[in-house]
């Protein structure tokens, strides 16, 4: 595309060493396309230089949207190749504290494998069930199941619920027995379940 659009501008991330980026962009670094305003934000975890697209949804009276590559997936998070769990949570937490009706745009569509997996750890997750459900009924068809929302996803995407008992306790974080008098979970204890959870998922034998 360089090579037939002259002067054509490539975006990426400074951390990840593009290749042919013209624009390297530092994290909270804003970018202008006509009306668009998009803001680059560093999501170190899949890659140690992983970058999400923030669309400012006000000037369009829409709501804020989130191009979150392989860092978020409806019900899933990308495998950490790069970066320790620990730097993983932090960048999920960052994500999980946006504007509740954010858009979620990811880069791949996992939905359906992710989504069977959230509902084998929390099997009394009626939220991840009833999404589950609807996702199935819309990959028969071949019809995309992208947007959820930030509300959506924590409601039932396991990577953004590693403060919920059920998960900790379906990953072994906490015994069975412990109960919420415990308060909330530490960095490390979570930090620790992100990485149980991630080695789960990758040897889940699916139905589907």
């Amino acid at each position: 595309m360089k090579k037939r659009f002259e002067g054509l501008k490539v975006y990426g991330g400074f951390y990840d060493s593009v290749p042919d980026a013209t624009n390297v962009l530092m994290d909270i670094e804003m970018l202008k396309f006509g009306g668009l305003n998009f803001t680059a934000i560093h999501t170190p975890g899949h890659t140690v230089g992983h970058v999400s697209y923030f669309l400012d949804g006000a000037s369009l009276g829409a709501p804020d949207c989130l191009f979150s590559g392989d860092h978020l997936f409806l019900g899933g998070c990308g495998r950490m190749f790069e970066s320790p769990p620990l730097k993983m949570l932090k960048s999920l937490d960052a994500i999980g504290r946006l504007k509740k009706d954010t858009l979620v745009w990811p880069g791949h569509e996992y939905a359906m494998n992710n989504l069977e997996f959230a509902c084998h750890l929390e099997p009394d997750n009626e939220k991840a069930r009833e999404k589950y459900e609807w996702v199935k009924t819309r990959r028969e068809r071949r019809l995309k199941t992208c947007p959820s929302t930030i509300e959506e996803e924590l409601q039932y995407n396991p990577y953004l619920r590693l403060n919920k008992q059920s998960i900790l306790r379906a990953v072994g974080a906490i015994s069975s027995d412990e109960t919420e008098a415990l308060g909330s979970p530490s960095d490390e204890v979570r930090a620790q379940a992100l990485s149980e959870l991630r080695t789960q998922k990758d040897g889940f034998k699916y139905i589907q």
